[in-house]
C-alpha cells in the first residue's frame, strides 16, 4: 500500500517535468494510417467518357485543318487499320465526323463485329452506351485516338523545327550578300578554378 501510494505522488512530478522539457506524452496508442480509398469506378467511367469525348474533338479539329488533313489521316488509318481511301469512303457513306467515324471503327474491332453492327447500335446512343452494353473498356479506344493527336503534334513540332532551320540558314545567306560578318559563335563556358584535395600540398 505504501509503495503504491509512493508511486503515485511520483507520477504527477515526473509527468510535468517531461512537459516543462519539451517531452511529448502519447495519450493514446498510435493507431495505423488511414487505408486508401477503394477506387470508384463509376468515376472512372465518366472520366473516360469525357476523355472520349475530348479525342473525338480534337480529331475532327485537326481533320477540318487542310494543313493537317494528310498527316491526321495516315495516322487515323494506322491507329483503325484501315487504308486511308477505305476510311474516307466509310466516312462519306456514313455522314459521320472523322473522330466519331475512327471510335465506331475501333469499338467494331474490339467487339469483334461489323462497323454496320456498330453504326446500327449508335442510333439514339453514344459510343460509351455501346462500350458498356458490350462490357467494353474504353482505355484501348482512348489510347488509340490519343496517339493520332501524338502523330499530328509531333509532325507539327517537326515543322517548326525545320522552318525555323530554313529561316537561320536564309538570314545568313543575306548577311554574307550583304558582306555582314556572321555573328561569332557563344564563348565556351568558363572552367571552374580546381582545388586542390587536402591532402596536396
Amino acid at each position: 500500500m505504501k509503495a503504491t501510494c509512493f508511486m503515485n505522488s511520483m507520477t504527477l512530478p515526473l509527468l510535468t517535468l517531461l512537459v516543462a522539457c519539451g517531452a511529448t506524452v502519447p495519450l493514446f496508442a498510435a493507431t495505423a494510417p488511414a487505408a486508401k480509398p477503394a477506387p470508384n469506378p463509376a468515376a472512372a467511367w465518366a472520366k473516360a467518357k469525357l476523355e472520349l469525348n475530348e479525342n473525338i474533338r480534337t480529331i475532327n479539329q485537326i481533320m477540318a485543318t487542310p494543313a493537317l488533313q494528310q498527316v491526321g489521316m495516315d495516322a487515323l488509318a494506322r491507329q483503325t487499320g484501315v487504308a486511308a481511301d477505305t476510311l474516307e469512303a466509310t466516312r462519306r457513306k456514313s455522314a459521320m465526323s472523322y473522330g466519331d467515324l475512327a471510335t465506331g471503327l475501333l469499338l467494331a474491332k474490339a467487339a469483334n463485329v461489323s462497323f454496320e453492327q456498330i453504326k446500327q447500335e449508335r442510333r439514339g446512343r453514344s459510343w460509351a452506351d455501346i462500350a458498356a452494353a458490350r462490357r467494353l473498356a474504353l482505355a484501348g479506344i482512348n489510347e488509340k485516338l490519343a496517339a493520332v493527336k501524338a502523330s499530328v503534334d509531333q509532325f507539327v513540332a517537326k515543322q517548326m523545327e525545320d522552318e525555323a532551320s530554313r529561316a537561320m540558314a536564309e538570314e545568313r545567306r543575306m548577311m554574307r550578300l550583304h558582306g555582314v560578318p556572321p555573328p561569332p559563335p557563344p564563348p565556351p563556358p568558363a572552367e571552374l578554378p580546381s582545388h586542390p584535395r587536402p591532402n596536396e600540398r
